[in-house]
C-alpha cells in the first residue's frame, strides 16, 4: 500500500528531475525503514555512473558522487548484472569495501537493478547502520523498483512533452504572424506575442475567454459582425484560408487582417480545438489603394487620368449597348 501511494505521487506531482528521484529515494528509505537511500544512475558511455539523487543520514556525500563502471562496487555490480545484491554485513564484503563503505557508518545494504528498455539504467540502493534487511524487504525493493521503472518513463514522457511545447511556444512566439489556439469549447488556451498586440489582450486576461470576445471580426465591406466562423471549425472540420477581414481591439480599432482558421484534429480525425493564424493588411491595402489612385488620378487634378477615362467610358458605353441604359458625357474645354 505504501507503494503504491508513493508511486501515484510519483507519477501525478511535478516531473521536476532533481526532485522526482529525490522523492524515489525518500519512498525506498520509507518503505525499508532504512536510514540511508541513494539512485545512482549510469551514463550513456557505460563507463561512469553518479548519484543522480540520496536521501538520509550522510546523503549530502553521495549527492552528484561520479564513478567509475569498472570500480567492482556494489551499486556498478547491480546494474551491469541485473542482480540484486543484500548483503547483511559490508565488512566481509569486497564489493562494499570498494564503494564509499568506508565514508558511512552502515552496517547492511540492499541494492536492486533499474532497467529501461530492457537495458542497464540505475540502481535503487538502500542502507540500514543497526538491522539487517530480510527478504521480504528484498520483495518490496524489487516490487517498488519495477514501479520505478513505470514512473521514470512517465516522467521522461512528460518530460518530452514539455520540452516539445516548449519548443512549439518559442517557435510560435518568433515567427510574424498572430497564433491563437482554444480548445474543443472553444476557449482560448493560447496567444502569442503578435496576437496580443493585434487584440490589445494579454495572454492572462484572454485564457479561458470565449475566442469570439477576443477574436472580434466583421466582414471588411458590410462591417457586420462574424460569430459562426470559429463554430464552422469545430463542429464542421472547415478550414478557412486566406480571408481578408476587419479584427475589432480590445480598444475597439480597426485593422484589416489575411486569416486562416483550422480545426486541429486528434488521431482520430476528431476536433480538439482551432488554430487561427493572421497578421496585420492594414498598411498593405492601404499602400495598395494609395497605388491604384495613383494609377488611376492625375496628380494636379486628382481627376481620372486619360487610361482610366478611356476604362471608364469604354465600360460606359458597353453598359449602354448591352443593358439599354442612356449615359451622359460632358465635354468641358478648360482652356478657354
Amino acid at each position: 500500500e505504501l507503494i503504491d501511494n508513493w508511486i501515484a505521487r510519483l507519477i501525478t506531482k511535478g516531473y521536476e528531475k532533481d526532485a522526482f528521484f529525490k522523492n524515489i529515494c525518500r519512498a525506498a528509505q520509507e518503505i525499508t525503514k532504512a536510514q540511508l537511500a541513494a539512485f545512482p544512475v549510469i551514463h550513456e558511455n557505460k563507463k561512469t555512473y553518479h548519484f543522480t539523487a540520496a536521501s538520509g543520514v550522510q546523503a549530502e556525500k553521495l549527492e552528484d558522487v561520479t564513478l567509475d563502471v569498472e570500480d567492482g562496487g556494489l551499486c556498478s555490480w547491480t546494474i551491469l548484472h541485473n542482480k540484486s545484491l543484500m548483503i547483511n554485513d559490508v565488512t566481509s564484503d569486497e564489493r562494499a569495501q570498494k564503494e564509499l563503505s568506508k565514508q558511512f557508518d552502515i552496517r547492511s545494504a540492499l541494492v536492486t537493478p533499474v532497467t529501461l528498455n530492457n537495458k542497464p539504467y540505475g540502481a535503487m540502493s538502500v542502507f540500514r547502520a543497526y538491522d539487517e534487511f530480510d527478504e521480504i524487504d528484498e520483495q518490496l525493493m524489487t516490487q517498488f523498483s519495477q514501479s520505478v521503472q513505470m514512473a521514470i518513463i512517465n516522467m521522461q514522457l512528460v518530460s518530452d512533452m514539455r520540452s516539445e511545447r516548449e519548443r512549439a511556444e518559442v517557435t510560435l512566439h518568433s515567427i510574424a504572424d498572430a497564433v491563437i489556439t482554444t480548445n474543443v469549447s472553444g476557449k482560448i488556451e493560447y496567444m502569442n506575442h503578435v496576437a496580443e498586440s493585434l487584440t490589445a489582450w494579454s495572454i492572462e486576461e484572454a485564457k479561458n475567454q470565449a475566442v469570439q470576445d477576443v477574436f472580434r471580426i466583421e466582414d471588411l465591406d458590410t462591417g457586420e459582425p462574424i460569430h459562426d466562423v470559429v463554430k464552422s471549425c469545430l463542429y464542421e472540420g472547415i478550414s478557412i484560408n486566406k480571408s481578408i477581414l476587419s479584427l475589432v481591439s480590445k480598444n475597439d480599432t480597426h485593422k484589416d487582417i489575411e486569416s486562416s482558421i483550422s480545426p486541429i484534429l486528434n488521431t482520430s480525425g476528431d476536433p480538439e480545438g482551432v488554430v487561427i493564424v493572421f497578421h496585420d493588411e492594414t498598411q498593405r491595402r492601404q499602400l495598395e489603394k494609395t497605388i491604384k489612385h495613383q494609377a488611376a488620378h492625375d496628380p494636379l487634378t486628382n481627376l481620372l487620368n486619360r487610361d482610366a477615362f478611356d476604362i471608364e467610358l469604354t465600360d460606359h458605353v458597353y453598359d449602354a449597348k448591352n443593358n439599354d441604359k442612356h449615359h451622359v458625357l460632358c465635354y468641358l474645354d478648360l482652356d478657354r
